[in-house]
């Protein structure tokens, strides 16, 4: 996915990412060549989350399903951000980074599930805005080639960099 490590380990082919609450591992995410995910079996993954927080050089904590959303998200813009691994954990990660970070300026970066029913990472990314007080930030695919599907800010940079150039954030 074009994508830095982010302080994430490998395992022959897998990259292993730890999911954190709190200062404890409580799970690994691994994440293979093929796209595939899978979590250590009874691993904790409700309300845990993965930080990329090197080097930064923006004020506000972004908040997202999946690593390579969120290494892309950092990449682009410098921001600290907070990976839930997926779209029903982002509620549970947003309070838990509202309570860390009372003043902070959060921002809910969606996937736009917009080939899956009901779109649910809109959904769940606009109910975690609401309910920790964040602002919402969706890709927005017009214009752009949707033969593979894209759903996420991985998709949405790689996609504009496709169409020439590198994107201010």
């Amino acid at each position: 996915k074009g994508i830095e490590a982010h302080g994430t380990r490998r395992r022959g082919r897998a990259l292993l990412v730890p999911v954190l609450v709190g200062a404890r591992i409580t799970s690994l995410q691994s994440i293979f060549p093929d796209g595939s995910k899978r979590f250590l079996l009874g691993g904790r993954i409700a309300g845990g989350y993965y930080r990329i927080a090197d080097a930064l050089t923006r004020p506000e904590i972004l908040l997202c399903e999946g690593f390579a959303t969120g290494a892309t998200l950092h990449e682009e813009t410098g921001a600290a951000v907070v990976v839930a691994f997926n779209a029903g954990n982002l509620e549970p990660v947003g309070r838990s980074i509202r309570a860390t970070h009372p003043g902070a300026e959060i921002i809910v970066c969606a996937d736009n599930d917009q080939w899956t029913d009901g779109n649910p990472g809109l959904a769940k990314a606009r109910a975690a805005a609401i309910e920790v007080g964040a602002k919402l930030l969706v890709p927005d695919f017009s214009g752009m080639d949707l033969s593979g599907h894209p759903s996420d800010w991985n998709d949405w940079y790689r996609l504009r960099r496709t169409a020439g150039g590198r994107v201010a954030a």
